[in-house]
């Protein structure tokens, strides 16, 4: 089994992506690629689900957004995680229609859902969204440096994660942010 899920350690909540304007953050799923032995993970911006998983070649065990990443890393190293995932490959039958496609046997099915159901178990993060963050009135002034943009950042995830005893991070993008209201203050009126 190749599991292509180094991405997951890069950030406390790897899965979180939430689309500027949407009220909710995207789905986000475990796939497993039957036909490769591969299983990765993947974020659903655009709602839509690939042609290989309506084919029955690949699937998609939902999974949080706020999932820690650290935990669904090791999850899916598991020994437990990965007999069920073998399970799923091993199952996959082919039938002939007008194309291929595949199905599930009945224990693969299994294996799937008792998956599912260990994913959902994994522990989550309360993400604040950069779009989220209220700001103080004279926390961002026309005139703010770089500099200090990137002190008020720390010291935002910093409260953060201190009111919320640990368990709470912002995502990517509150720099970014930072710096939009800043050029959006520069602006003549």
């Amino acid at each position: 089994m190749n599991l292509i899920i180094e991405n997951l350690k890069s950030w406390a909540a790897p899965l979180y992506v939430r689309v500027r304007g949407a009220l909710a953050p995207c789905r986000a799923y475990v796939v497993i690629d039957c036909q490769r032995s591969e299983v990765w993970t993947r974020v659903a911006i655009d709602g839509s689900t690939p042609i290989p998983v309506h084919n029955g070649l690949w699937y998609q065990v939902p999974v949080s957004p706020y999932v820690q990443g650290v935990a669904i890393y090791r999850a899916l190293y598991s020994e437990d995680v990965q007999s069920m995932i073998e399970s799923v490959v091993s199952g996959l039958r082919w039938r002939q229609t007008y194309k291929l496609t595949g199905y599930l046997t009945d224990e693969a099915r299994a294996a799937l859902h008792e998956l599912e159901e260990h994913l959902r178990d994994l522990p989550t993060l309360d993400v604040w969204d950069p779009e989220d963050v209220e700001l103080e009135p004279n926390d961002v002034r026309a005139d703010s440096t770089d500099a200090e943009l990137a002190a008020l950042a720390r010291q935002i995830e910093r409260a953060v994660i201190e009111n919320s005893s640990g368990s709470a991070c912002v995502a990517p993008g509150l720099l970014e942010r930072l710096h939009e209201v800043r050029d959006q203050l520069r602006q003549p009126a």
